[in-house]
């Protein structure tokens, strides 16, 4: 509902009241969104984070104002914080404030980059907890991705962890093939088909409005 209520109101404040009902309509009517409603997720939640980050660098980029830059960080770092995936997002973010400093503001590259290096450590100051939370509870605040993910070998061994015990490889690899890996052309074909029309891989599927 925060997030149904979030795009409505970003819609209405851009193009109106008439389009705001219509965009908020257009998204809890796509079918992946039906499933997560019942499904007990955390996409959703992600998608809540990751929009408010995107809604408030929207502001900050029209108004200037400290407060909003600093609610993105923390949005986004709420994001990352319940789903690694969201940390593609902080590089996005990250480049985006960025060039809104060197290019819109006109400030030296070093001073943009330093600006960029304060909005990164505020968003990983809001992930710390979430780590640190992870670790406690797996002995790896990457889990499981620093003690034994047979995706990321190069990693293994910098944290040890005897919950990679209860996880099955077979079913990692199944799953990661099933869902895009390795990267490739075909495969990045056959998922985006996946995403849109194939509601079996991922219990749900976005529909065609957003091809």
């Amino acid at each position: 509902l925060l997030l149904l209520l979030a795009i409505h109101c970003f819609a209405k404040r851009l193009w109106g009241r008439l389009t705001g009902l219509a965009v908020a309509t257009l998204f809890v009517s796509t079918p992946i969104v039906f499933f997560e409603l019942r499904a007990i997720y955390i996409d959703l939640p992600i998608a809540l984070f990751c929009f408010l980050n995107f809604f408030a660098l929207l502001r900050w980029m029209e108004d200037g104002g400290r407060k909003w830059l600093v609610l993105s960080a923390v949005f986004l770092g709420m994001a990352a914080g319940s789903k690694y995936n969201a940390l593609f997002n902080v590089v996005a973010a990250s480049v985006l404030v960025g060039y809104h400093f060197w290019v819109v503001h006109k400030l030296p590259l070093l001073k943009s980059a330093a600006k960029v290096a304060v909005y990164g450590l505020l968003t990983v100051s809001t992930l710390l907890a979430w780590l640190y939370l992870t670790y406690r509870f797996t002995g790896d605040p990457l889990f499981p991705y620093l003690s034994g993910d047979p995706l990321f070998p190069f990693l293994k061994g910098l944290f040890h962890s005897d919950r990679w015990e209860t996880y099955n490889l077979p079913v990692v690899r199944s799953g990661a093939h099933r869902w895009g890996l390795p990267l490739s052309f075909t495969n990045a074909f056959k998922t985006f088909w996946q995403m849109h029309f194939d509601e079996k891989v991922f219990c749900g599927s976005l529909g065609p409005f957003f091809v």
